[in-house]
């Protein structure tokens, strides 16, 4: 009796877990769609340029619900009034209904120090 009150226990917690699991995958999914999207080693080598300052992920929010039939190749960003190339990765499925604009996640490489 007691070892299958145990195993119950076990199995709920595991479900649990699960649950726990898609619930975060969704939010990042959300949160980071273009990086969520990546092969492991892209996302890996992604995660190594922006730990070690290489590289830096900016959200451009387009105003408007602008949709862009292709995503564009290049973006350039004014920083401190110097003009600065982005790679767009794509658009962020997150809205911010406040400011009702249109995400995109953009990849800055070796980004200026500003």
């Amino acid at each position: 009796m007691l070892h299958s009150r145990r195993c119950r226990f076990a199995q709920a917690l595991e479900v649990e877990s699960q649950a726990q699991a898609e619930a975060a995958a969704a939010t990042f999914s959300l949160q980071w769609g273009p990086v969520a999207a990546l092969p492991d080693r892209e996302r890996d080598a992604l995660v190594s340029s922006l730990t070690s300052a290489r590289a830096v992920l900016v959200r451009a929010d387009v105003p408007g619900r602008h949709a862009l039939g292709a995503m564009p190749a290049k973006a350039l960003l004014n920083v401190d009034g110097i003009g600065v190339a982005a790679r767009p990765m794509g658009p962020v499925p997150r809205t911010t209904a406040d400011v009702q604009s249109a995400g995109w996640l953009l990849e800055v490489d070796h980004p200026p120090a500003a």
